[in-house]
């Protein structure tokens, strides 16, 4: 199973995207993140946080066993 890094660091991943294209194409922060969720394979943001989200859940159930 492929490991998603942490919502930070996505969030910080879309941050650096977004400072590296301004000069040339502007992006909001929100593409900038739907970007970022394309680059990891999900169809956008809402469904990598999902996702990210459903996985914790799954992860800290499994560690109280």
């Amino acid at each position: 199973m492929n490991t998603l890094p942490t919502v930070d660091t996505l969030k910080q991943q879309a941050r650096a995207l977004r400072a590296a294209l301004e000069p040339t194409t502007p992006v909001s922060h929100s593409q900038s993140l739907e970007l970022v969720a394309r680059q990891h394979g999900y169809r956008d943001w809402n469904t990598l946080f999902a996702r990210d989200r459903k996985s914790t859940r799954l992860n800290s159930s499994h560690s109280s066993i």
